[in-house]
C-alpha cells in the first residue's frame, strides 16, 4: 500500500468511526399525560423523575431530582438522565387545575439505553364548601354530626370521619378540594330529645368549581 492510499484509508476509517451512532447508555423514561375524566391528552404537564441511590454501600433514603421536562401539545413526554445504582424511582405529574400525582417506578425495570414506559392520568381539581349554621330551624336540637360517604380528597383536614357539632357552636365551615367532575355523597344527623333525624345527600363537583352544601339546624 502506497504512503498516499494509506493516507485515505486511514483518514476514511476516521469519518466512519465518528459517524457511527454511539451506544445509549442513559436511563430512559417516556409515557402519555391524560385527563382521567374526559382521557384528552393534557399538553405543558409538569413531569418530574426521582430516585433514591445506593452509593458506597449506603442507601440515602430521600429522593432527588433525575430529570424533569413538559409534555407536548400532544401529552407526551420523553426524559432522560444519567444511569445510576437507584432503588426507588418514581414520576410525578403536576399542572394548574388538576391534582398533582405521584406514580412509583420500579428500579429493577431500568437499565441503560432502554426506555421505560409510564403513562401518567391527572384529575381535574374541584372545591366543596359546607356551611352549617345554627339557626334554630330544629328545635331543642343538641347536637350535629356530619360526614362523607365516598371522600377522595386532596387534603388531608377532609375525610370520612364524622365531624361532631355541638348546640354551643353557631356556625360551621369547611372547604375540602375535591376530585372534579365527580358527585360527592354526604349525610348528617341532627339529635334532639324528641327525636334522631337523618339525611342522606349528594352534590356535584363541576371542575375548578366551588361547590357548596348548606345545612340549618
Amino acid at each position: 500500500m502506497t504512503k498516499k492510499l494509506l493516507i485515505v484509508f486511514i483518514a476514511l476509517s476516521v469519518f466512519f468511526s465518528n459517524c457511527k451512532k454511539e451506544e445509549n447508555k442513559n436511563f430512559i423514561l417516556k409515557g402519555n399525560v391524560t385527563d382521567a375524566r374526559t382521557n384528552a391528552p393534557i399538553g405543558n404537564v409538569n413531569i418530574l423523575a426521582e430516585q433514591q441511590l445506593l452509593e458506597a454501600g449506603s442507601f440515602g433514603g430521600f429522593y432527588s431530582e433525575a430529570a424533569s421536562g413538559t409534555t407536548s401539545s400532544s401529552g407526551a413526554y420523553r426524559l432522560e438522565w444519567d444511569n445510576a445504582n437507584i432503588v426507588e424511582a418514581r414520576v410525578t405529574g403536576s399542572f394548574a387545575g388538576y391534582i398533582t400525582r405521584i406514580y412509583n417506578l420500579s428500579a429493577a425495570s431500568f437499565q441503560p439505553g432502554k426506555e421505560v414506559s409510564q403513562n401518567l392520568s391527572l384529575y381535574p381539581e374541584a372545591n366543596v364548601e359546607v356551611n352549617i349554621s345554627k339557626t334554630g330551624a330544629i328545635p331543642n336540637a343538641t347536637a350535629l354530626n356530619f360526614r362523607f360517604e365516598n371522600a377522595e380528597f386532596d387534603c388531608l383536614c377532609c375525610n370520612n370521619s364524622w365531624r361532631n357539632i355541638s348546640s354551643s357552636q353557631v356556625d360551621s365551615t369547611f372547604i375540602c378540594r375535591a376530585y372534579g367532575d365527580d358527585w360527592l355523597r354526604y349525610r348528617y344527623e341532627i339529635i334532639n330529645p324528641a327525636e334522631y333525624i337523618l339525611m342522606r345527600d349528594s352534590v356535584y363537583c363541576p371542575r375548578n368549581t366551588l361547590s357548596s352544601i348548606n345545612i340549618e339546624w
